[in-house]
């Protein structure tokens, strides 16, 4: 459930994925890289060869999925693809752009299982099948978390292992072989052993080694690193097992997007080299990853220790891998029949303080999810048996809906989460605790439960109240949280994956509190002990150093105290007190924020357009409308006068332009398709002349739309 969630969360991301960096250091040429999110322990190499050499790295983070529908696009906006797996290129690389590709590293996917379980097993020091974890597992002796196969490759890669070992290692998997009802059982069986899962192997971890959990399925070197820390606290670590007829490898391959730019080629195999060299594979193996299918260095065995499984001598063989029309079946396969239902509340906020864009961005995330249509566009589809309940909430939970299955009733929630409008308090404590309550009338035990809070974290309520009712209520269900709207959680965009999953040891997780207050009290802390260790300072120096009068050096000091507080007070904001004095303000101000990120949004449209003359009138346009933006930040009295260019037209020209390239990156050409892309291609210096006009004149913008049919209907219009 929460893979399901975060990824159809994505269309609402503000930014490009966490932990995008950049190595510039004054190079001519900059390489843009789309990796998997396991190359961010790389990042000091990556640094050290961008310093050395001269050459600016940007690197840009998304799941292995992501990266293969980039390359399925048109037009690849990158200069080289790095996913876990070669499996990944192959499926997304049609048009055969990618070449120079080379593993840079190799890591097995095996289960770690808490060494006094292992022995318990039996599994300690002797070969592991897939067969035997699936006896356990019927038998309820083990229970493990493992990444969703739809989402994450390491979750993908473990389970077409499955299968093959299942189905007797063939020489390759075919669909016929997946109608078997043989396998079906066997598969269901298998997975009904998952405990908890995620949407990242790295998150899989972090969630492990805050949890009590018996076992997990992931990559060798974070099984490693997860022993590493185990070890630290001094707790009992994992027991390393290769299921050896269902072994599956994530080979990590670097490849070049041949986008006909010979320096950046160079530039790619000047790094490519450096990370083959030895010196470098020497460092990557001492992040756990091995750098051959035979062996590692002797000087790196002490990484991967013999005491917790690790085989640094085992040959691997990896299974072999299905075509890309099979892959594809067996993922549907595994969404809609193999793996363990889930049972997920959401619960999504409609409060005041998400009108706007953040009540927008909860719809657009549900339609991804509850809208089949869209759901199986990226491998979100619910089960038969799947269950989904809906808490939309403001100061308390407004209502609750429930619908069981794939079909209409599934769908019907959608109208549900259309209907509801933003306004009100905030208790996101009393609709989690609602939808406890709710999830107590099932047998969890037959299901993936998870509570998801759809919210900008700005709450009333008690959450120490919320883990007592919890605590007593004794369920083992986990609580996340997904930020949207005007996040509190500065750094984050919407919709953002990191971190809003809270996992302390107790059961459950914290959603984030109000900020605000808090931030206020470090500031004005922060103020008064500068002041203060000066005043001090000067004090001691004067009295003690100096040996001046007692009483005189008091004096100064006091004076410098005094001071250095008034000066590091923040100066009056001409535009705050403006909005401060009006008693709409409070409004003012949202429309304002709301507006800038329409602006962001925007521009980022606007830059995604792979059509060079259209990219160009696209962000000519949005350099107007930022400067019309400018000139209300400095003139705010005039504000009121463009609330509807605000409010609505940014809004809507921006969610043109978006469906432009949600269009465009299809590489679809239906007549709609292209009808649509015309249309828009002849408006956008139409709606030019429009913004460049005053915004006392913008009801000329609502005429135009209406004429060339691109009016965006509001959600409320398109339910009537």
């Amino acid at each position: 459930a929460l893979a399901l969630c975060l990824s159809a969360c994505e269309t609402a991301q503000e930014s490009a994925q966490s932990g995008d960096h950049s190595f510039h250091y004054g190079g001519s040429v900059t390489l843009r890289i789309l990796s998997g999110s396991e190359n961010q322990e790389l990042e000091s190499i990556l640094d050290a060869f961008a310093r050395q050499e001269k050459i600016n790295i940007e690197m840009t983070y998304q799941g292995s999925l992501d990266i293969m529908r980039a390359l399925q696009a048109d037009s690849v906006p990158y200069d080289a693809v790095w996913p876990a797996s070669s499996l990944w290129l192959s499926a997304g690389d049609s048009a055969y752009r990618v070449k120079h590709a080379q593993s840079i590293s190799i890591t097995p996917v095996v289960f770690g299982i808490r060494q006094s379980l292992a022995e318990e097993l039996g599994f300690v020091g002797r070969e592991v099948s897939v067969s035997d974890l699936l006896a356990a597992i019927e038998a309820g002796q083990l229970k493990f978390c493992m990444t969703s196969a739809t989402q994450s490759n390491s979750g993908c890669s473990a389970y077409i292992g499955f299968l093959y070992a299942l189905l007797g290692n063939p020489e390759a998997i075919t669909a016929e072989m997946l109608a078997s009802g043989a396998l079906k059982e066997r598969i269901t069986s298998l997975l009904s052993g998952v405990d908890r899962s995620s949407g990242s192997s790295d998150w899989l971890k972090d969630m492990f080694l805050a949890g009590e959990y018996d076992a997990m399925v992931n990559y060798e070197c974070l099984i490693i690193s997860a022993n590493q820390e185990l070890a630290a606290r001094g707790e009992e670590t994992l027991y390393v097992v290769y299921p050896y007829d269902g072994l599956s490898l994530a080979d990590s391959p670097l490849g070049y997007v041949d986008n006909g730019d010979s320096r950046k080629e160079e530039a790619f195999l000047q790094l490519q080299e450096y990370l083959l060299s030895d010196a470098v594979q020497n460092q990557i193996q001492r992040t756990g990853r091995r750098t051959g299918y035979e062996g590692v260095s002797q000087e790196n065995l002490d990484v991967f220790r013999g005491e917790w499984g690790v085989q640094p001598e085992r040959v691997l063989s990896p299974i072999n891998m299905p075509a890309t029309d099979v892959l594809f079946e067996c993922l549907n396969l595994y969404q809609t029949q193999f793996r363990k239902p889930s049972l997920t509340v959401y619960c999504l906020d409609y409060s005041g303080s998400m009108l706007g864009e953040g009540r927008a961005q909860v719809v657009e995330a549900m339609s991804q999810i509850l809208l089949q249509e869209n759901a199986r566009a990226n491998f979100l589809q619910a089960s038969e048996q799947e269950i989904n309940i809906l808490i939309p909430f403001a100061g308390y939970p407004r209502s609750v809906y429930w619908a069981q299955g794939n079909g209409a009733e599934l769908e019907a929630l959608y109208t549900r989460v259309e209907e509801e409008q933003a306004g009100g308090g905030t208790d996101i404590y009393a609709a989690a605790l609602e939808g406890l309550k709710q999830l107590a009338e099932y047998d969890l035990e037959e299901y993936t439960p998870a509570i998801i809070l759809l919210t900008d974290g700005v709450s009333s309520g008690d959450a120490e109240d919320f883990l007592r009712e919890y605590e007593s209520l004794g369920l083992d269900v986990p609580v996340f949280s997904i930020m949207f709207g005007d996040a509190e959680a500065r750094g984050a965009g919407p919709g953002d994956q990191r971190a809003r999953v809270r996992r302390p040891r107790r059961p459950g997780g914290r959603v984030p509190q109000r900020k605000g207050v808090q931030l206020m009290k470090r500031k004005t802390a922060r103020q008064l002990m500068v002041s203060l260790l000066a005043g001090g300072g000067v004090f001691v120096l004067l009295a003690l150093g100096v040996r001046w009068n007692f009483w005189f050096s008091a004096l100064v000091g006091v004076g410098v105290y005094v001071g250095l507080f008034l000066l590091l007070t923040p100066k009056p904001d001409r535009v705050a007190a403006f909005f401060t004095s009006r008693p709409d303000g409070e409004q003012m101000t949202a429309l304002m924020r709301e507006a800038e990120k329409d602006l962001r949004a925007l521009r980022r449209a606007a830059g995604q357009i792979a059509d060079a003359p259209t990219r160009q009138k696209a962000l000519d346009l949005t350099a107007t409308g930022e400067k019309m933006y400018r000139y209300l930040c400095e003139k705010p009295e005039k504000i009121p006068a463009a609330h509807q260019f605000l409010s609505y037209y940014l809004d809507t020209v921006g969610r043109i332009l978006a469906q432009y390239v949600q269009f465009q990156n299809t590489g679809l050409t239906t007549d709609e398709i292209v009808s649509f892309q015309r249309k828009v291609r002849a408006l956008l210096p139409k709606l030019k002349k429009g913004f460049d006009e005053q915004w006392t004149q913008l009801m000329a913008l609502s005429q135009l739309l209406h004429t060339e049919g691109l009016t965006w209907e509001t959600k409320a219009d398109e339910s009537a």
